[in-house]
């Protein structure tokens, strides 16, 4: 998916909601890749007329890493360096969803994400 459609999952900020105003089920399931660190969750439902579309993401603001941070790590040997994190920019990023069934516009939604820049941290040996 584009930049600005995932979920976060990290809290305090959870931004995923779900809302299901059909009055039809909804079947949700989930694949776990554990090897790949992926979560996926596939929604189904029965259609009920609507059509989705939505906006290409515009991405603003965009934030360079702050500089790495090096820590001293005195359980890895002197002159091992193990990177921890990694770098990500920051940056603001908007699109819209318009909802609507038989040619009448429903509703439209405008999402926000900002994504705040890390650093890259690096863990240095000083054990002896």
């Amino acid at each position: 998916m584009p930049v600005g459609f995932d979920a976060a999952i990290f809290q305090p900020s959870w931004d995923f909601r779900f809302k299901n105003d059909t009055g039809n089920y909804v079947l949700v399931q989930t694949e776990a890749d554990i090897e790949n660190y992926k979560l996926t969750f596939k929604i189904f439902g029965t259609s009920d007329g609507r059509e989705v579309t939505i906006t290409e993401p515009v991405v603003t603001n965009q934030t360079p890493p702050p500089p790495a941070l090096y820590q001293d790590d005195p359980t890895l040997p002197k002159g091992v360096v193990r990177q921890v994190d990694f770098p990500a920019w920051g940056a603001k990023v908007k699109f819209s969803r318009t909802v609507t069934r038989g040619g009448e516009e429903l509703f439209v939604e405008n999402y926000e994400s900002r994504y705040q820049p890390w650093r890259a941290v690096y863990l240095v040996g000083t054990k002896e």
